[in-house]
């Protein structure tokens, strides 16, 4: 397998985990009870707010404000986290 081979398979395959995992987001968030779903979305909310209030980037939301590794950055991402924080960042 080539080094380009190697790559275009990898990021396909991260590509379908990403999608299994989106897929699965709804089912879990629905089994949280709503105080748990309630307190998980003030918490982001809050550290969303800190960030754009401080000037902080999207990556130091990710990682300092939420306290998340690095396979958090893709999905929340994808889900629209920087596209918030930016506009927040503008207003």
């Amino acid at each position: 397998m080539t080094a380009d081979e190697a790559r275009e398979w990898f990021e396909t395959r991260m590509a379908e985990v990403r999608a299994e995992a989106r897929a699965a987001m709804p089912a879990r968030v629905a089994a949280l009870d709503d105080e748990t779903r309630l307190a998980v979305v003030v918490w982001a909310y809050e550290a969303l707010q800190k960030n754009i209030a401080e000037g902080g980037t999207f990556r130091f939301l990710v990682y300092n404000r939420l306290g998340f590794e690095g396979s958090a950055y893709a999905p929340l991402y994808e889900a629209g986290g920087m596209a918030l924080n930016d506009m927040g960042l503008q207003a």
